[in-house]
């Protein structure tokens, strides 16, 4: 996706995302992978996962997924209140301050209240505006918008490999994808864990976060709960 401009001419779907992320892992000859999905991420990976059923044009994957991680993200269009929320353009002639006013209301649903308000955090606040200077420009965020309330998974996550292990990553907090989505991805893949919580290494100290996940917790903190999630598949197959 990055933020570079389509093509006008280029279909702008999460199957298409799908398929360029299945061209790059296969121009990268990687034989195994382990792919971290968050928000419309975590749509296009359950996506490329479900090339090799597809209904009209099924696509075998060349390579082996052995771990997926799905972070704040959903497994269908999300009912309102919630989705990618984009403030209405202004009126008049934009300075340098209404952009970035504007950027800040498009940043209060990918966080919550309480953190937006934390005098701890107005820093990082204005280097998230100012890195939104240069992001990828409003047309793309619109196609963003209509992929992600336009597809159907029905009936595929229940052909997924019990190979592949799945960790489910959602905060209470998070206003754009609901935390419900939580449960109705254990209900989809049985056999996926949820992100521990606790004291121990590999956890969470709590579940209270929103959408922007990584803007929560010490990075290491993060790092602990993923190099955790790799080795569980390594740590079965010796016990057995």
């Amino acid at each position: 996706m990055g933020d570079s401009r389509a093509p006008e001419d280029d279909a702008f779907t999460i199957e298409t995302l799908a398929r360029d992320l299945l061209s790059l892992i296969q121009h990268l000859q990687w034989s195994e992978v382990a792919l971290c999905g968050h928000s419309m991420g975590g749509i296009v990976v359950q996506s490329l996962l479900f090339l090799p059923f597809h209904r009209t044009n099924p696509t075998p994957l060349p390579f082996r997924v052995t771990h997926v991680a799905l972070v704040c993200t959903s497994f269908r269009p999300n009912p309102e209140p919630y989705g990618l929320k984009l403030p209405k353009r202004p009126k008049g002639p934009l300075t340098s301050e209404i952009i970035r006013e504007t950027v800040r209301l498009s940043l209060l649903p990918a966080l919550d209240p309480e953190w937006f308000a934390s005098e701890g955090n107005q820093k990082r606040i204005e280097e998230l505006i100012d890195r939104a200077f240069i992001g990828r420009p409003f047309k793309t965020l619109l196609q963003q918008k209509r992929a992600a309330s336009q597809y159907d998974f029905t009936g595929f996550h229940s052909r997924l490999s019990r190979d592949t292990q799945f960790m489910i990553i959602h905060g209470e907090l998070d206003q754009i994808a609901p935390f419900t989505n939580l449960q109705g991805f254990l209900a989809r893949i049985p056999w996926a864990r949820v992100v521990p919580v606790g004291d121990g290494p590999g956890s969470l100290p709590n579940l209270r976060f929103g959408h922007d996940w990584i803007e929560y917790f010490d990075p290491q903190v993060w790092c602990g709960v993923f190099e955790a999630f790799l080795q569980t598949r390594r740590k079965e197959k010796a016990v057995l």
